[in-house]
């Protein structure tokens, strides 16, 4: 039998299946013109390259986007919204318009993936690690109820490696000694 119509004036309950796939069909024309936006789920990320003498400022990039989000009657959340610079200069890029210190973050979690704005994998592998560490722990504890060794090897296969070996092939190659 199926479930009641119902009806909402401002999208749909978080967590409901559809939300998603509403979310998609909604967000889809936002940006359209960039070919460097990725989308997931109720997420979405963009790639603007800025090159020196550029016409257009980080924050102007912003405001587009809430703009062509409010003619599809969306709003951007702008505690969630954020730049960040990716650079191997010694000194920071400087902009045409300032930008708030309040949306400028030199570290970010995308997808998962820690990325930082010089782009070494140190702060990721930290956090894997202290996640490993914290699932490691409970297999410690799980080992003193005499458990078989080939249901604790399992538990750490099943849960722990892949906490370790989530997006490998994206940051291995920054793999340093340390």
């Amino acid at each position: 039998m199926p479930s009641p119509a119902a009806s909402t004036s401002s999208g749909v309950q978080q967590g409901t299946l559809i939300g998603s796939l509403l979310f998609l069909v909604m967000i889809n024309s936002l940006t359209n013109e960039s070919a460097n936006r990725w989308k997931f789920v109720d997420d979405m990320s963009l790639l603007k390259k800025c090159r020196k003498n550029t016409k257009s400022s980080a924050m102007e990039i912003l405001e587009d986007v809430a703009s062509e989000a409010a003619q599809s009657k969306m709003k951007v959340n702008s505690r969630k919204s954020h730049i960040m610079t990716f650079s191997f200069l010694k000194s920071k890029p400087s902009f045409i318009a300032p930008i708030p210190t309040e949306i400028i973050r030199t570290k970010t979690n995308l997808l998962g993936v820690t990325l930082t704005s010089d782009l070494k994998w140190d702060a990721h592998i930290c956090s894997i690690v202290k996640q490993a560490n914290t699932s490691l722990s409970l297999l410690k504890l799980f080992t003193n109820f005499s458990h078989p060794k080939a249901h604790i090897l399992r538990l750490y296969s099943s849960y722990i490696r892949p906490q370790l070996e989530y997006a490998c092939p994206v940051w291995h190659n920054g793999l340093t000694v340390d």
